[in-house]
């Protein structure tokens, strides 16, 4: 009998970019964009910058927790 491991589905659920996000209607916001940014520039953005996602959405830039 052989283990199979299935990895997780490309949601935002489960993408290393999600960030909780209380300005969101959907409490979520894509944080690609904060995390590829210096830490000096992280810290002058607003959240409303970055885009609001929904749990079961997916999307190219994906990547697994």
């Amino acid at each position: 009998m052989t283990n199979v491991i299935i990895p997780p589905s490309p949601q935002c659920q489960s993408c290393q970019y999600l960030m909780p996000s209380q300005s969101s209607k959907t409490g979520l916001r894509c944080g690609f964009a904060y995390f590829k940014a210096s830490e000096m520039v992280r810290k002058f953005k607003l959240m409303s910058h970055y885009p609001e996602v929904k749990s079961f959405n997916a999307c190219e830039k994906w990547a697994p927790k």
